[in-house]
């Protein structure tokens, strides 16, 4: 165990720790979190959605090394710097398939006060996968598993990233939007109306700006008018209201406020893209360090002692803060900046499609089935507004291609088979609705009845026709039998035509052999009540030849043979008699009396008559005193009124050898 530990935490920083898909460092774990909605998205994700957050972070940190590291906060940055940091943002946001400015609306256990929103902050985040990552290194232990220890490591880095963001000074304050929370924020917010009127006359022209009021009634409130100006790309993803906290968390981070720690230490803290400062390492970026170094060997010591980790970090952290250095002027200003950068990405308009298709792209049909229901539902969501062609559903083909039955489930939950039908078309319709009936035939029964019964919602044509008789092909007998019942026979027959109804009525024939005799009398039965021609004959014909010869006698009995001689015809009719003969022959005289009683009632055809002889005749070969039984329960009379021509003739002779003429 030792060795496995000297291999993932020794002194060489390149010592990898393996994801499901890439490899990276603990400190390039630790910088992700940010990217990520939790450590398990970040490790099932494509390694070349990896490797571009690497070479992210790299150029990022580069910049920052040689803008900001050992100098002075007030140095202002160079401008190839200003644009490398501007991009950074942009960039993410493209590596995620647009995921990260989603994640930055709710990144509330990121803040150490968190007031809106739920759950942790971001030292319970870190305590709570903390104690997850001792909890797999103990198991690692326990099945001296290299794989699992890397595993671990990986985590309690991830987790490292909301310890580290605990020491930030812009992190301390309350991630919300509430305005009675925070006076600064609250007189920021109040200016965000006159800014935004400022930079759009600035930016389109006084009339511009009068026209587009003018045009959206609706959207009169400046804000609205922004996100409208920007909201069809990238740039109106972010809730424009937030940006008066975007302005405190980036002043705080910049200028730093005096802070303690439960240990009454006092100390100036920065954040962020000031962390490498050189007012920041001279206090704050040591206690960060520090604090990374003791979660580490809390891992080490947990697992290697099989003992809970002590958490002496939550100790280390600001938990108090003095007032600003910095003033609402200065804030106000910040926010123009911001608002103009904001206005700038007009250029991005209609994008998020194409990062989304560019993303799917990349990613393998391996790193494809590890992605979650909910992340492929975001990016079909990202590829569905507007007009949809033929790149933006074959990407969601692959999506719904490469994701278990399960999560294909989830999906169609979410997002609503409706909505995919009316925005995908042609042949991708087509592979759609097969793909569909492919994944839900590994479903259980009750989510196939689900997914037939949206296909019958709208107007059914030969595609849906096709995939209910997909999923019914790739479906058991009993499946079937609960489809056909809970989705009711008459439902399916009204909505799939043509050839489609033909091979609809083949497939229940040759699924109903294996079920049993309420089954099959259910089906005969609605057979009966559709306008009956030579395939619904063929398949009840059919059904009653491969039935059982006592089930036979109690489908006539129970439906009643003047049902079956009402609405089977011409040759089926004789098929069926015949069928009826065959099967009869090995029951006993009892029900044989019933079906010739049932032929005699009404007008005997030649057909009829043929059947009764042949009954007759069985019944003699079995016995001669089954012969007069039914002869006496029938009434010797009754047959003879009912037999013409030669049956009449072979009737006499059975008479004559019995004695009984």
């Amino acid at each position: 165990m030792k060795k496995h530990f000297t291999q993932i935490l020794g002194k060489d920083a390149s010592i990898k720790l393996s994801l499901a898909n890439a490899q990276i460092s603990y400190a390039q774990a630790a910088a992700m979190a940010d990217l990520f909605e939790d450590f398990k998205q970040m490790y099932n994700a494509p390694k070349h959605e990896i490797d571009t957050h690497l070479s992210i972070i790299k150029s990022e940190k580069s910049a920052l090394i040689t803008e900001r590291k050992g100098k002075s906060k007030k140095k202002p940055l160079s401008e190839q710097s200003k644009t490398i940091l501007k991009e950074i943002d942009m960039r993410f946001t493209k590596a995620t398939a647009v995921r990260y400015l989603d994640l930055a609306k709710k990144n509330y256990s990121h803040f150490t006060h968190v007031h809106i929103g739920g759950g942790n902050n971001n030292i319970q985040e870190w305590q709570k996968l903390h104690g997850e990552a001792a909890d797999v290194a103990q198991q690692a232990k326990k099945n001296k598993s290299a794989n699992e220890l890397s595993m671990a490591f990986a985590r309690n880095s991830f987790a490292d990233h909301y310890l580290m963001d605990a020491f930030a000074v812009g992190h301390l304050t309350a991630r919300s939007t509430k305005e009675d929370e925070d006076d600064m924020r609250k007189h920021i917010a109040s200016k965000l109306d006159d800014v935004i009127t400022e930079v759009l006359i600035e930016k389109i022209g006084t009339k511009w700006y009068l026209f587009f009021l003018l045009i959206t009634p609706g959207l009169a409130h400046l804000t609205a008018l922004l996100a409208f100006l920007t909201g069809q790309g990238l740039a109106g993803r972010e809730d424009i209201k937030s940006l008066p906290f975007k302005i405190v968390h980036d002043m705080d981070n910049k200028y730093g406020r005096r802070v303690a720690n439960k240990k009454g230490d006092e100390w100036e803290a920065y954040g962020d893209k000031f962390l490498l400062s050189k007012e920041n390492l001279e206090s704050n970026y040591p206690r960060v360090v520090n604090a990374v170094k003791i979660s580490k060997n809390e891992l080490i010591h947990s697992a290697s002692k099989n003992e809970k980790p002590g958490n002496k970090p939550i100790e280390l952290y600001p938990s108090s803060f003095e007032k600003r250095n910095w003033n609402e002027e200065m804030a106000v200003k910040a926010l123009k900046n911001l608002v103009s950068e904001k206005f700038s990405m007009l250029k991005l308009l209609w994008t998020t499609d194409n990062i989304v298709r560019r993303y799917i792209e990349k990613t393998t049909p391996e790193e494809m089935y590890k992605i979650s229901p909910d992340g492929k539902v975001r990016m079909i969501n990202e590829l569905l507004p507007g007009w949809t062609g033929g790149a933006d559903e074959r990407a969601i083909l692959k999506m719904m291609k490469y994701s278990q039955s399960r999560q294909v489930f989830n999906i169609m939950e979410q997002i609503g088979l409706s909505k995919l039908a009316a925005n995908i078309h042609g042949k991708e319709y087509k592979q759609f609705i097969s793909l569909l009936a492919n994944k839900y035939s590994k479903l259980p029964v009750n989510l196939k009845i689900i997914f037939i019964n949206k296909l019958l919602e709208g107007a059914t044509l030969d595609v849906e026709e096709n995939g209910i008789l997909q999923l019914l092909r790739h479906s058991s007998s009993g499946e079937v039998y609960r489809i056909v019942n809970d989705v009711r026979f008459k439902e399916l027959a009204d909505n799939i035509h043509g050839a489609e109804y033909d091979k609809f009525i083949y497939i229940l024939e040759n699924k109903y052999r294996n079920v049993g005799l309420n089954g099959k009398k259910e089906l005969i039965n609605a057979l009966l009540q559709v306008t009956t021609g030579d395939l619904e004959e063929w398949a009840i014909n059919e059904i009653i030849r491969n039935a059982k010869s006592n089930d036979v006698a109690t489908i006539i009995n129970t439906i009643g043979f003047g049902d079956f001689d009402d609405n089977i015809h011409g040759g089926e009719y004789r098929t069926f008699l015949n069928v009826l003969v065959n099967k009869y022959k090995y029951l006993d005289v009892v029900q044989k009396i019933r079906l010739i009683k049932a032929l005699c009632s009404g007008s005997t055809s030649e057909v009829e008559e043929e059947t009764i002889i042949s009954l007759l005749k069985d019944a003699l070969t079995s016995s001669k005193e089954d012969f007069k039984t039914i002869v006496r329960k029938v009434g010797k009379s009754e047959l003879y009124s009912e037999l013409t021509g030669r049956e009449e003739n072979q009737f006499e002779e059975m008479l004559e050898n019995t004695g009984m003429k």
